[in-house]
């Protein structure tokens, strides 16, 4: 729900030719196997595997828009809802809220970007937990329209059938997204999460808050556009100076600028800032230390 570590990247580089054609062959392979088998002895009972399927995009988009719609509950400002993941398909704005489709639409992340820290570890907790909790209500309220009885038992309706493969997909989601797990990419479950809120630190809050100013940056950095970069960068040092994210960005941009002396003096100055914690001190000088030996 955070941002995603994948995000600060920039956007992913298009596919090869023969990374799209290997993709494309292997899904209609895929594909006709799946159809050749619904389709042999067809039963209505087969379709459930197609309503399913189908089913996962509406459902992702479903979950996201619930981690947005808590965060606006709360006050916070939603900088981006992603659906999917891979290349991105199509990309519009919505009043403050810059929305994605992309490649694959399975999974997501929303960027929730809190206004203040007071009751910041709450709101976390709730909007966590509204992802998984919109599917399960999904799921409430078809046992409420059909009777959880019918939604439960076999069918040969294939309307009756379609309502119990979504039930089952919702349910797949928000169960998997409530398991407290680390993602490879570093971030957290909705479960992980919800557990984890709570014990956030007013750092964590500050990054949440600097989130936008480090996605634009690092989108205009990977884009080749250095010097918008470092404005981006230094807007944000303005206001949430804490934030070693920041630095970072300001000293790679500096760099790409051909300003290596002035990024390294910057993050020396910040390494030796007195007025600073010991934490923030130490992790400059491990990107000063990590500068200085590339």
């Amino acid at each position: 729900m955070h941002v995603d570590p994948r995000d600060l990247q920039g956007d992913p580089p298009p596919p090869s030719s023969g990374e799209r054609t290997t993709v494309l062959v292997f899904g209609l392979l895929v594909a006709g196997l799946f159809g050749a088998e619904v389709l042999r002895d067809f039963t209505p009972a087969k379709s459930a595997v197609f309503f399913f399927l189908v089913a996962w995009f509406p459902l992702t988009a479903l979950h996201e828009a619930g981690h947005a719609w808590m965060a606006r509950v709360f006050g916070w400002r939603v900088f981006e809802v992603v659906v999917g993941f891979g290349r991105v398909v199509k990309r519009w704005q919505r009043g403050a809220t810059r929305i994605e489709l992309r490649a694959f639409p399975i999974g997501g992340y929303v960027v929730p970007v809190p206004r203040s820290r007071e009751g910041a570890k709450l709101a976390s907790f709730f909007i966590y937990a509204a992802g998984p909790g919109i599917e399960i209500l999904l799921v409430v309220v078809l046992g409420l329209i059909l009777g959880f009885d019918t939604l439960t038992s076999p069918s040969t309706s294939v309307g009756i059938i379609a309502a119990q493969a979504v039930s089952a997909a919702a349910l797949t989601g928000a169960i998997t997204n409530l398991l407290p797990m680390t993602t490879p990419e570093g971030g957290w479950t909705d479960g992980r999460g919800m557990l984890m809120s709570p014990f956030l630190d007013d750092e964590h809050f500050a990054r949440q808050m600097a989130s936008p100013y480090l996605i634009e940056g690092q989108r205009r950095l990977q884009g080749g556009a250095a010097a918008p970069a470092l404005d981006v960068f230094e807007s944000g040092l303005e206001r949430y100076p804490s934030v070693v994210m920041l630095h970072l960005g300001r000293a790679q941009a500096l760099i790409a600028l051909e300003r290596r002396g002035e990024a390294l003096m910057y993050l020396q100055a910040a390494a030796t800032d007195g007025s600073r914690d010991a934490r923030f001190r130490s992790e400059i000088e491990i990107l000063l230390k990590s500068l200085r030996a590339s």
